[in-house]
């Protein structure tokens, strides 16, 4: 910043240090304004007219220039007269870092302006009275009108009929500085169409300038339930999917299973019946029919973990479930993957453990993390150790939260740190195509979580595999 004293006539001046070296002046002397003119050159022709008016005429000087030889340099000067008007001072300083700013402050608003003005959702932004800054195309749509007519007026002003609790909304978003989402009926009163509903979430941002404003995006409701609707049908497709998959596996498992103890009965009713009524044995006989009854048994057990496993009647119900008898359930029902791989499933948990929820998905929660524990155990070499074990923490039972975990691990592999965070992401899989959906844990979390627990993954456990915790409500 510096100091240019001009005489009234502008043939003579004085510049102080700092206005030389703005100005690139070398000596002070007479014909100043020609000084100016030579070193302003010919693209301030129209400036220099000006300041030689307002140097004959006396009158303020407030202008910012550009001068030739600093083609990125611009200068404003203000002058007013001093004294008996004989003479007239200007200040001058450089504005070329404040002019950038402004500059570049435009080009950013521009930017913003035309991302936000290709949004379909209609976004404002509204000061700390409340009053619009800014209304993107998709809101002047929405309320009709041009950003002229609604930009430093509020809600209220521009005729919402039910601006008070949407300004009470507002209010809460900028003096607690939190978000603030709530479906609001925007209805005004130039208007005579049915009351529409928008889901209206509203942020919070302080600028630089330490002033809070309110960002706010609309979203048609009906177009959120729309979408929220069609999610649930995806949903309800997957589970299905995943469902009968799983049932079709087991059923397949199952069937070989069945074969082997209605074989065993079959064979021994076939022997009793070879035998003459004469050539009969008591001895042989009783071990005939016990050999029977077990096998008959053994296939009614793994008919009826089936028909547990698919009651999905009960799936709603929330009623006391013996864990022991989920776990053999279980057992039976993957009885044949168990075999087939030389996995051993193994409990600890007391006989008289009982959990609050629903026994079908409980079932199907277990079933999927051992089925899990299975397949990866089943790529690993014929040495290694193979075993599922599920067990109660030891001081899990809790009186003040009526809670229990059970710990399911495997001396499996275990999982890769970086699919960690994914394992209960529905479609998440680390098979090859067409080996799975990766919807068996996704669905044990939801039918865990559906009966008010919790399931986590918590790294390897004792047996170098995968650990699960499981947490249930007890009675």
């Amino acid at each position: 910043m510096g100091l240019v004293v001009f005489a009234a006539d502008g043939k003579r001046f004085v510049a102080d240090k700092r206005a030389r070296a703005l100005f690139g002046v070398v000596a002070d002397g007479e014909q100043a304004t020609l000084a100016f003119r030579d070193w302003l050159g010919c693209e301030s022709i129209e400036f220099f007219d000006r300041l030689q008016i307002a140097l004959a005429d006396d009158e303020a000087l407030d202008e910012v220039i550009t001068p030739k030889s600093r083609s990125n340099c611009w200068i404003r000067m203000v002058g007013a007269p001093r004294g008996d008007a004989s003479e007239r001072g200007f200040l001058v300083w450089d504005r070329t870092v404040q002019v950038e700013n402004e500059s570049r402050l435009q080009g950013d608003r521009h930017f913003f302006e035309t991302v936000l003005n290709s949004f379909s959702d209609p976004v404002t932004i509204t000061d700390s009275d409340l009053k619009f800054i800014y209304g993107n195309t998709a809101f002047s749509s929405l309320i009709g009108l041009i950003p002229e007519e609604y930009v430093g007026r509020s809600m209220r002003a521009i005729g919402l009929k039910s601006s008070d609790g949407f300004e009470l909304r507002d209010r809460q978003c900028l003096d607690r500085h939190i978000e603030v989402e709530a479906e609001e009926a925007l209805h005004f009163e130039s208007s005579d169409s049915a009351v529409d509903s928008w889901l209206v979430k509203r942020v919070p941002y302080s600028a630089p300038s330490g002033k809070t404003t309110v960002v706010s995006v609309f979203r048609d409701i009906r177009e959120v339930r729309r979408m929220q609707n069609e999610l649930d049908r995806s949903r309800a497709r997957a589970s299905q999917m995943a469902r009968l998959k799983g049932l079709a596996t087991l059923a397949a498992g199952v069937a070989h299973e069945l074969n082997n103890p209605l074989m065993i009965a079959a064979g021994s009713l076939e022997a009793l019946s070879d035998l003459g009524s004469g050539q009969l044995d008591e001895k042989r006989t009783e071990v005939l029919l016990t050999r029977a009854a077990r096998g008959i048994q053994r296939a009614s057990d793994i008919v009826q973990a089936m028909r547990k496993m698919g009651n999905s009647s009960s799936d709603d119900m929330q009623i006391p479930i013996g864990v022991t008898a989920v776990v053999e359930s279980v057992r039976l029902l993957l009885s044949a993957d168990l075999s087939r791989f030389g996995v051993e499933l193994r409990s600890s948990l007391p006989q008289d453990l009982v959990v609050v929820g629903s026994e079908p998905k409980l079932i199907r929660a277990i079933a999927a993390i051992v089925q899990n524990s299975i397949e990866v155990i089943a790529r690993m070499s014929s040495e290694s150790t193979k075993l599922v074990l599920v067990e109660k923490v030891a001081d899990a039972l809790s009186g003040d939260t009526g809670e229990c975990v059970l710990s399911i691990e495997d001396s499996g592999t275990g999982v890769d740190s970086q699919h960690e965070d994914k394992l209960f992401e529905p479609f998440f899989s680390t098979k090859d195509i067409g080996q799975g959906l990766g919807l068996g844990l996704a669905l044990a979390k939801e039918s865990i979580e559906s009966m008010s627990g919790r399931v986590e993954y918590t790294g390897k456990g004792r047996l170098g595999g995968a650990r699960f915790l499981v947490t249930l409500k007890i009675p």
